[in-house]
């Protein structure tokens, strides 16, 4: 004996103690099962056959060779679905553009609505532009970096409005 008194002794004679060492006893035997089919799987950083991995290395190449062999052949119809699409839009918006495929299957976008009061950005605009955005740009980086957060917003913004 121990000399505490028997009212002191942990007794798991309880309903609660009862189902606490069921849940235990259970969870100890999940574990063993685990550990006994960890054991007998295969490791998985043993080496596979050249054959298996020769067949994985052609099966990640020819996807993407067969997308590309799609967009080759099927480019006439890629820009004319998307000339229709566009054209869709534009109607929809309401906005004064046209398509036009060109011979080198390339999409042309025509300003239908442009006449001589059209007030679009000339080249000086457009140069001095560019060189605030390149102003800007280059300045962010000397910020701190305290400001790093502040830093990739403004090249955000440069490059939207670029």
């Amino acid at each position: 004996m121990s000399g505490k008194p028997e009212a002191l002794r942990p007794v798991l004679l309880t309903a609660e103690g009862q189902r606490r060492a069921g849940a235990l006893k259970d969870a100890a035997a999940i574990l063993d099962t685990i550990r006994a089919t960890r054991k007998q799987a295969s490791n998985p950083k043993t080496p596979r056959g050249w054959q298996e991995s020769l067949l994985a290395i052609m099966a990640m190449a020819s996807l993407p060779a067969v997308a590309l062999l799609v967009l080759i052949f099927a480019r006439a119809w890629i820009f004319k679905f998307w000339q229709y699409c566009i054209d869709f839009w534009f109607v929809q918006l309401t906005l004064p553009f046209q398509t036009a495929l060109e011979a080198n299957s390339s999409l042309r976008f025509i300003w239908s609505g442009a006449g001589t009061d059209v007030h679009l950005p000339g080249i000086r605009l457009k140069l001095v532009t560019a060189v605030v955005l390149a102003a800007m740009v280059t300045a962010t980086f000397f910020y701190p970096r305290t400001r790093r957060p502040l830093l990739h917003v403004v090249r955000m913004l440069c490059i939207i409005q670029a």
